[in-house]
């Protein structure tokens, strides 16, 4: 039975996928998309409304879609890791974790630095997958030396993390040498290996 929301077209299986990503574009542009949001971009005078909106609904929709895709990733890592703890990989047959991880066709450097910032971000500063999806892991991977110095606070990483999003790598890295730097320079800091 067809959902009142859908159309016949929606229910198509010969509709393409871009003719689908229009038909979602345009759900979120008249649902999601308010008359406010369209108004306050500058753009709207150069654009018009309808353009304005649509891009509005796809740059929503490609953030979404971002944020699933690294919080699939958190949730991904999690699961490597109980597969890794556990050694359930022997299960399968596997004398090393890094041999079933071959099997998995991802690279192992890729699980290790997915694992890295498992355990700093969400184990010892205690963040969410949620809260953590929404930055790009590359960025996160920028902030991690800062974040394994002991004595950093939630808040401090919390301070770098707010700027991943408005700032370049490269003055992301630039902030966080600084940052290191700094607290490297005051006696009670202390990097994870106790030097």
């Amino acid at each position: 039975m067809m959902n009142s929301k859908q159309s016949s077209e929606e229910m198509n299986p010969h509709t393409g996928p871009s003719k689908q990503l229009e038909l979602r574009l345009a759900e979120i542009a008249k649902q999601e998309i308010t008359d406010e949001e369209v108004a306050a971009n500058w753009r709207t005078e150069i654009y018009g409304e309808e353009v304005i909106r649509k891009t509005l609904a796809l740059d929503k929709l490609v953030r979404n879609k971002f944020t699933k895709a690294n919080k699939a990733m958190f949730e991904w890592v999690e699961n490597v890791e109980k597969m890794k703890d556990n050694k359930s990989y022997e299960q399968l047959g596997y004398t090393k974790f890094e041999d079933w991880i071959h099997n998995q066709s991802v690279s192992m450097s890729t699980v290790k630095s997915w694992l890295k910032v498992h355990e700093v971000y969400c184990k010892k500063y205690r963040f969410t997958c949620d809260e953590l999806s929404i930055y790009d892991s590359k960025k996160l991977n920028i902030i991690l030396p800062l974040a394994e110095i002991e004595g950093v606070t939630k808040e401090k990483v919390k301070e770098f993390l707010d700027s991943i999003t408005s700032m370049h790598e490269s003055d992301l890295k630039s902030m966080v040498k600084e940052e290191i730097d700094e607290i490297l320079s005051s006696s009670e800091a202390r990097l994870p290996d106790g030097s």
